[in-house]
């Protein structure tokens, strides 16, 4: 059963990935956002049977779905209610289809725009708890440029970045390389460890 689930999500994965809908994120995230895609296709294509819901709407949803679901993942991580996510956005897509429907401009993107207003605005019970106050969001960037700081000045060579629970741990290893290699391999695990701390932060926001 377990080598099943495994395949399944393998197979998931992999659907969404040769679309180039999962590039640049980590393996954790991949799996997370790939099955969010395919839970959100289903329920389109269910809702579709079931609702008289006009052409025009239908197919701006197919255009603006996976954006904004993209984008409020990458805001609030897979805490939202999909179902109510989904049919906010048919109320809003059908509220708005003459704006999003505009021609592409050099100065607008009416389509775009309304995928990064809808995705950073949204709000639902499970997003809401997720939700940083300005103390925990302080605290969490002071966290941060401390363990950079520690990556960035340090004379060993930093192999990567572990954690547990809340707190990350710098592992260390012996090398013989020259105080220029050392400083450039950290820079580098610096900017994999910013990337992926800075991931996490704004699942809070």
């Amino acid at each position: 059963m377990e080598d099943y689930i495994e395949e399944d999500l393998f197979n998931t994965i992999q659907r969404w990935e040769v679309l180039g809908l999962l590039d640049g994120l980590p393996i954790r995230e991949k799996s997370e956002l790939a099955q969010i895609y395919d839970n959100a296709t289903r329920l389109l294509l269910s809702n579709r049977t079931l609702s008289k819901v006009p052409k025009n709407i239908t197919d701006t949803m197919d255009d603006v779905f996976i954006p904004i679901c993209r984008r409020l993942y990458k805001r609030v991580g897979p805490n939202f209610d999909l179902d109510e996510m989904l049919a906010t956005l048919l109320e809003s897509v059908n509220q708005n289809i003459d704006e999003i429907r505009k021609p592409i401009t050099k100065e607008n993107n009416p389509s775009l725009d309304f995928c990064i207003d809808f995705a950073d605005t949204y709000e639902d019970r499970s997003t809401n708890k997720n939700t940083l106050t300005n103390e925990e969001y302080s605290n969490k960037i002071e966290n941060m440029l401390s363990y950079l700081r520690q990556i960035l000045l340090n004379d060993s060579m930093v192999s990567y970045v572990g954690k547990e629970d809340d707190e990350h741990r710098l592992n260390l290893v012996e090398s013989k390389r020259t105080k220029e290699q050392t400083r450039f391999w950290n820079q580098s695990i610096a900017k994999n460890f910013l990337n992926s701390y800075l991931s996490e932060v704004n699942k809070g926001l």
